[in-house]
């Protein structure tokens, strides 16, 4: 599609420069004439060039052909599943080829994979990074080639446009969400997400500096990683040693889930007020069965339409924002049905 479109373009630039050769003064009235009537007919030909060079343009960038990468951290989570479903269906409704790629959460098969996808010449690489650090190298491949690269969920050193949430303020919307329901009398405990992903980092950073600045004591940080077992493990760890604690403030559905089977193990579910993020089908299940406070809306099939939207502009040449950012909802029993249909 990029070859097509600068042989077109090329074309266009050899008829304007043949019209400015013709238009090169004479010294006599009757060469000056006759150079007139050849400057007309050059115009009208190269009119003609251009308007075939302009349809031909708007041809090629209705981009049908058009080869999208899209590497992701693992299909087996659900988050990573529902935004692929959303790039294939953006990509079918444009007609276009997605080449879909799960390094199963490996950061070093990622970078291996996407050297692959830059070497198949795909015409754009979509990609949610599993380790930033480790993708770095990623954006440089991509800018040499030619390749715009657009990342979703994560920033990595060079991208072309991102898709993301502000995840500080989604900690700090979580804390104040706490505040809002406990008042004073919070106690809150925190399940951070994998350490290896800086968005994680900048959500608990936003939970605790927010509950700091209200004069408020988290009692605990534990790394729930994202994962049922491993969040309830850490919470039951809590119970265990007897932390005071009324309030979870967890890094995803799939964590608040393990925590909620701690806390209704030990009985005290009814006691403690569990605060997520995500919005996926587990967290929603979980709010109407009365077992979760709230989750942060943040659909993850919106960084599969919006990173191929941002695609759309960049290889149709349009103005498109570097970095577009999801809004904040929350999820909670009076809107949850809206969210379940």
């Amino acid at each position: 599609m990029k070859r097509k479109l600068f042989a077109i373009m090329m074309t266009g630039a050899l008829a304007v420069g043949m019209l400015a050769g013709c238009g090169s003064s004479s010294s006599s009235d009757s060469d000056t004439t006759a150079a007139e009537d050849t400057t007309e007919d050059a115009s009208e030909a190269v009119s003609e060039a251009v308007e075939e060079v302009e349809e031909e343009v708007a041809e090629a960038t209705t981009l049908t052909d058009v080869t999208i990468g899209f590497s992701t951290p693992s299909l087996a989570i659900e988050f990573c599943a529902n935004m692929e479903a959303a790039v294939q269906e953006a990509c079918a409704e444009r007609g276009w080829d997605v080449v879909v790629l799960d390094c199963d959460t490996d950061g070093a098969t990622q970078v291996s994979q996407c050297e692959d996808l830059i070497s198949q010449g795909v015409d754009a690489i979509l990609i949610f990074p599993i380790a930033p650090d480790a993708c770095a190298t990623i954006g440089m491949d991509c800018e040499e080639a030619g390749i715009p690269l657009i990342t979703v969920e994560s920033e990595i050193d060079t991208y072309d446009a991102a898709v993301l949430t502000d995840m500080y303020q989604v900690g700090v919307a979580q804390a104040e969400k706490a505040m809002e329901l406990l008042g004073d009398d919070v106690r809150p405990v925190v399940l951070e997400g994998p350490t290896s992903q800086p968005t994680m980092i900048e959500l608990m950073n936003g939970a605790v500096e927010t509950f700091e600045a209200a004069g408020i004591e988290v009692l605990d940080i534990q790394v729930g990683e994202n994962e049922i077992d491993t969040s309830q493990q850490k919470v039951e760890n809590w119970i265990s040693a007897g932390v005071d604690f009324n309030c979870v403030i967890s890094s995803s559905d799939g964590s608040s889930s393990g925590a909620i089977n701690a806390l209704k193990d030990a009985d005290m579910l009814d006691d403690v007020t569990v605060i997520s993020e995500n919005g996926d089908t587990i967290g929603i299940e979980l709010i109407q069965a009365g077992e979760l406070a709230c989750t942060v809306s943040l659909p993850s099939a919106n960084y599969g339409y919006l990173g191929i939207e941002v695609i759309e502009k960049i290889l149709s040449g349009e103005d498109y924002d570097e970095i577009t950012y999801l809004d904040i909802d929350w999820i909670d029993s009076s809107n949850v049905d809206e969210y379940a249909e």
